[in-house]
C-alpha cells in the first residue's frame, strides 16, 4: 500500500510513499496514483506529480479506459474523466445515494451508459444523466449478487466476473453463464484479455476462455486451465513490454508470468 515497483526496461526500482496508495492503474501509457486526503498523481521519473488535490476523504474504487479516455470512479461521489491532456471533468453523479454508497466496480459502455458493480446488489446500468436505467440481478438470472470485476470486449459486450462464476452480458439479450455445468467452479478474483482470449485469476489457479468460431452463436466459449497453476490467484493483467505483451499473474508466493502455457518466475 505504501510501495510502487517499476521497471524501465532494464532495472526494477522500489518507491517509497509516507501516505496509503489507495489506487494504481495505466491510461494511455502512463501510471497514475491515488492517495487518500491527497488526490490523483502521476508516476513519472520515480516521483509522484500532482494532477487533482482531493483534501477530503475520496477514494477512487476502480477506472475504465474507453475511446482514449479514462473514467474514474469515486466512493460516494461520481465518475469523472481524465482525457490525454490529463484534463479532468465530471461526467455524471450517481443519482442514487444508496447505490453510490455500495458500488465498487464500473464499466464505460456504447451509448453512453455506465455498468456498476456492487458486492451483495447485483450490476446497475446507468444513463448518461446517472439514473439507473437496468438493474442485473439473481431476479434476471445473475448467477451472484456479488461483483468483483467488470469489463467489456470490442463487441460491446459486458463482462462480469463474480463469487462463483462469470457472466458474459449483452445488454439487450439474455446472459450467458458460464459456471459449475459449464466446468468453472471457482470464485473469480480477476480477468483481463490478454492476445485474443479472456484469461481468468481464481481461488483453483489460472483458467482461460477461447471463444467459439462464431461469435453471434449461442455456443459458450470453451474452458481451459492452465495445468501448472493450482494455488489461489489474486489478479492477472495483460503487461506491455516494447513490442510485445506477456501474461502476468499475482499469488501469495509473488508475481509470476505465463508463457506457452507455463508459469514462470
Amino acid at each position: 500500500k505504501h510501495h510502487i515497483i517499476s521497471y524501465n526496461g532494464t532495472e526494477v526500482r522500489s518507491k517509497y510513499f509516507e501516505n496509503e496508495i489507495n489506487q494504481a492503474f495505466v491510461a494511455n501509457k502512463q501510471l497514475y496514483l491515488s492517495f487518500s486526503k491527497k488526490g490523483l498523481f502521476k508516476y513519472i521519473n520515480n516521483e509522484a506529480i500532482l494532477i487533482q488535490a482531493k483534501e477530503e476523504e475520496l477514494q477512487i474504487l476502480d477506472h475504465s479506459l474507453y475511446n482514449g479516455n479514462n473514467y474514474l470512479l469515486y466512493h460516494n461521489d461520481g465518475i469523472y474523466k481524465i482525457d490525454a491532456n490529463d484534463s479532468i471533468e465530471l461526467v455524471t453523479i450517481i443519482n442514487d445515494k444508496n447505490l453510490a454508497s455500495k458500488a465498487n466496480y464500473m464499466a464505460v459502455m456504447d451509448n453512453n451508459q455506465i455498468a456498476i458493480g456492487t458486492s451483495g446488489d447485483g450490476i446497475f446500468i446507468l444513463n448518461s444523466q446517472g439514473n439507473v436505467s437496468q438493474k442485473i440481478s439473481l431476479e434476471s438470472k445473475l448467477q451472484s449478487p456479488t461483483v468483483s470485476s467488470l469489463i467489456t470486449d470490442k463487441h460491446g459486450v459486458l463482462w462480469a466476473t463474480l463469487s462463483n462464476g462469470i457472466s458474459k452480458i449483452d445488454i439487450n439479450s439474455p446472459l450467458s453463464i458460464i459456471a459449475k455445468p459449464n466446468g468453472l467452479n471457482s470464485t473469480v478474483e480477476d480477468i483481463t484479455r490478454h492476445k485474443g482470449v479472456l484469461y481468468l485469476a481464481t481461488n483453483n489457479g489460472i483458467t482461460y476462455l477461447t471463444p467459439c468460431n462464431d461469435y453471434n452463436s449461442s455456443e459458450l466459449p470453451k474452458i481451459g486451465y492452465i495445468k501448472s497453476i493450482s494455488a489461489e490467484c489474486w489478479g492477472i493483467l495483460s503487461f506491455q513490454i516494447e513490442k510485445d505483451t506477456i501474461l502476468l499473474y499475482t499469488n501469495n508466493d509473488g508475481v509470476h508470468y505465463i508463457e506457452n502455457g507455463v508459469s514462470h518466475e
